[in-house]
């Protein structure tokens, strides 16, 4: 683009440009900053629609409005920039007290570097967004194979302007937003504050003194376009830059990274036109006359007033960027302080959590064995006891027959105590005669033995001494022993079985 830019604030902006037609911008959000485009970023920032912000809430969490700031009292051109803005910037405290309020938040950021971006929003009535990529991955599904650098740069071209109205549902617009981006946020620091609106005014101051012989001219191309109806490709004359090119971006697909877990989506924004101009014109009316003995004098007054304000704005610029950076810096450092010490902490908190989940599972383990073993504790004891009682019964039962048994057999020797007492004469003699068998066959064994002993005795005795032993009865013959022997094995079966089982 061969002309110069051109701002006419809150009516247009067209801005320099390496091909042969640049983009014209109208609306009251252009031609109060430069508009170079968030491709150009590489920052973040965080946007509320301004008519959400009511006093109430303004007054609740102590913030002041961009044309309400104590500095913008004595800058006029700032001033007028922040109240056409629809759109106001916030700190990210004040973005999470609003979105806890119900105001909805927007954050878009950009690296002009690595290509990336991503934009949120929280808040509100309507669910959240949350959309990042890189931009050339994410107009990729729209290239094909074969297509060169030249066809990259025309699909990115807008294509972020396009993103935002849509996943905004209309509310957000490129221009909006780096206007916003120029003023004051809710929340910032006095002192950058402050820079904000000195810079701001000065670009404003030079772009209306400059502009004030096109005003008139501009709002005629603004009211001429809007008078064209229709799509597809053509041109309108138009004051200023004659030809006004209107031109067409067909639909695109985009593929992009939702939500937190990162899932890949693709979404087709529809189609939009745009207006391109190859650039100011050369004059077709003259200047305004003015004398001519103060011809020279108003001319240097007038190069002196730019110069200055241009050293003046270029100073506050250089002072705005600086302070910027080093905010940056510091945002950074403080966000990766904040994301190492998030880590450390969830960090912690699982090993904690692991640790009590293992002393629970430990603790579990030993309360089941003790209950186990408890248990079998318990089981054992009663069997023990179980026997226990079984053996006591038995010995009691052993007790109780030994006892009848013993008693029986006590009555039994007293019946027969009786029995032997005599009775009067004779009465031996009879008690003897009705002695039972087995005791007269169990006492002849005994005697029998007995002599036997006596006899062998006495030959013992008399074979020591070499004489033959001397009986003091006659030989009795073997029947008889044999007899005897026979009495003495029934009175013992009777005694042992017959007897003692009764």
């Amino acid at each position: 683009m061969s002309g110069a830019s051109l701002s006419v604030p809150g009516v247009l902006y067209v801005g320099p440009s390496e091909e042969a037609l640049a983009v014209l911008h109208v609306g009251p959000s252009a031609g109060w900053v430069a508009l170079k485009g968030i491709r150009t970023w590489s920052r973040e920032i965080l946007v509320v629609q301004k008519a959400d912000v009511t006093e109430a809430l303004r007054k609740e969490l102590g913030v002041t409005l961009p044309e309400a700031h104590p500095q913008a009292a004595s800058l006029a051109n700032a001033r007028r920039a922040a109240q056409a803005s629809p759109l106001v910037a916030v700190e990210s405290a004040i973005a999470e007290k609003l979105a806890a309020k119900g105001v909805r938040v927007h954050t878009i950021g950009s690296d002009r570097i690595t290509g990336g971006f991503y934009y949120f929003a929280e808040g509100g009535s309507r669910p959240p967004v949350r959309v990042q990529g890189n931009l050339v991955d994410m107009v990729a599904p729209a290239l094909d194979a074969s297509a060169d650098n030249a066809a990259v740069e025309a699909s990115l071209d807008g294509v972020i302007d396009r993103a935002l109205v849509e996943l905004s549902d209309g509310v957000l617009h490129e221009a909006q937003i780096e206007l916003a981006a120029a003023l004051p946020a809710l929340g910032e620091d006095a002192g950058e504050a402050a820079v904000k609106l000195q810079t701001l005014e000065g670009f404003v101051a030079l772009a209306a003194n400059r502009a004030s012989k096109y005003e008139e001219r501009a709002r005629a191309v603004v009211e001429a376009l809007g008078r064209v109806k229709g799509g597809g490709e053509g041109a309108v004359v138009v004051p200023l830059f004659g030809d006004a090119h209107r031109a067409p971006q067909p639909e695109i697909e985009v593929e992009y990274a939702e939500g937190a877990s990162g899932e890949p989506r693709k979404r087709k924004l529809p189609a939009r036109n745009r207006w391109l101009v190859a650039g100011l014109q050369s004059e077709t009316m003259p200047p305004p006359a003015v004398a001519k003995v103060d011809d020279g004098k108003a001319a240097a007054e007038r190069a002196a007033a730019e110069k200055a304000a241009r050293e003046k704005a270029a100073a506050e610029k250089a002072a705005a960027e600086k302070a910027a950076a080093e905010k940056a810096a510091a945002e950074k450092a403080a966000a990766e302080k904040a994301a190492a010490e998030k880590a450390a902490a969830e960090k912690a908190a699982a090993e904690k959590a692991a640790a009590e989940k293992a002393a629970a599972e430990k603790a579990a383990a030993e309360k089941a064995a003790a209950e186990k073993a408890a248990a079998q504790k318990k089981k054992a004891d009663e069997e023990k006891a179980a026997a226990e009682k079984k053996a006591a019964e038995q010995k009691k039962a052993d007790d109780e027959k030994a006892a009848a048994a013993k008693k029986a057999a006590t009555e039994k020797k007293d019946g027969d105590k009786k029995a032997a007492q005599p009775k009067g004469k004779g009465g031996a003699k009879k008690g003897e005669e009705k002695a039972k068998p087995a005791e007269k066959a169990a006492a002849k064994p005994a005697a029998a033995s007995a002599a036997s002993k006596t006899a062998a005795a006495r030959g013992t005795a008399a074979a020591s001494k070499g004489t033959p032993a001397k009986t003091d009865e006659p030989r009795r013959p073997a029947w008889v022993w044999l007899l005897l022997l026979l009495v003495a094995v029934g009175a013992v079966y009777y005694v042992t079985f017959v007897r003692h089982h009764h």
